[in-house]
């Protein structure tokens, strides 16, 4: 369980295949068949997601919610110019006027950084720089004002100092608009710059989350340790224990991390329950105050 609030940004990190961008969908309700959402909440204030009707989800999604998807190239439509397909999403949920919407879509190209609006507006998508792309991608992700916004990957592709430019103006998005965001990564550095808390996602669960500076400098699960062992930026310690991530459609019993994990005994055959460590900081683990005191 995890909550996002107005006003800051939660960084959700793990490997590949732990279920990031699984998660983000199944709160977006935008799971591909066969895929479907088995049990559990989701509440966008206060209301649930999983219950809501689909046209009023329809309605939340690109107004109040609203998902800056991954290969930000392939995510526009190739046959229609940016800044009609940033009008679109305006006049999708409530403006009437064409040409409202085409100012307020220039408007916002400006305010992602975007350079001479009224010429790029009229380029088609393969004509913009990887960089570009994803600009226009959070334009139409701000372009109703929302009070959530999720960034799966932002960055992937990019160059470093065109990651800095995104998250940049991610993060001037929640300072100057209250939203709250949730940066899907796995770039630990990216957590430790941009976000405000973070939660630590292995083969399906949340391991470890709390604040960036207490989890990233005191953290109690193993696997988290060895995530920031392995970092380039922070190597301290052994390498990331190699292997597949569990099968998630058949997760062994007990602790999903304990193949991998030095510690593992007989305790870990049964399942850690989430439990708090300490102020702001929660941990899935048996051995959390172990891990804590070396």
């Amino acid at each position: 369980s995890f909550a996002v609030e107005k006003g800051e940004i939660l960084g959700l990190v793990g490997e590949t295949g732990a279920g990031k961008s699984l998660t983000a969908t199944a709160i977006m309700g935008l799971l591909k068949p066969p895929a479907r959402v088995m049990a559990g909440t989701a509440r966008f204030d206060g209301e649930s997601l999983l219950d809501m009707a689909e046209g009023k989800l329809n309605a939340l999604r690109g107004r109040r919610m609203a998902l800056v998807v991954q290969s930000p190239k392939t995510s526009l439509a190739p046959l229609a110019r940016v800044g009609a397909q940033i009008a679109r999403v305006i006049r999708a949920h409530g403006e009437a006027d064409a040409s409202r919407a085409e100012a307020r879509a220039l408007e916002l190209m400006a305010a992602v950084g975007i350079p001479d609006p009224p010429r790029r507006a009229r380029a088609w998508p393969h004509e913009l720089s990887g960089g570009m792309a994803q600009r226009v991608l959070i334009a139409m992700a701000l372009a109703n004002d929302p009070d959530l916004l999720i960034a799966d990957e932002p960055t992937t592709g990019l160059d470093v100092t065109v990651q800095a430019q995104i998250l940049d103006l991610l993060r001037r998005a929640v300072a100057e608009r209250g939203l709250g965001a949730m940066i899907i990564t796995h770039d630990l550095g990216v957590v430790a710059q941009y976000c405000d808390r973070v939660c630590v996602m292995f083969a399906g669960s949340i391991v470890e989350q709390g604040t960036v500076e207490r989890v990233l400098t005191a953290p109690v699960h193993p696997y988290t340790q060895a995530l920031l062992a392995a970092s380039p930026e922070r190597a301290r310690g052994p390498a990331l224990p190699a292997g597949p991530p569990p099968d998630l459609y058949d997760l062994p019993p007990g602790c999903v991390y304990a193949r991998r994990c030095a510690r593992a005994d007989a305790m870990c055959e049964a399942a850690p329950v989430e439990r708090d460590f300490a102020a702001l900081h929660r941990v899935r683990c048996h051995h959390a105050e172990k891990v804590a005191h070396g």
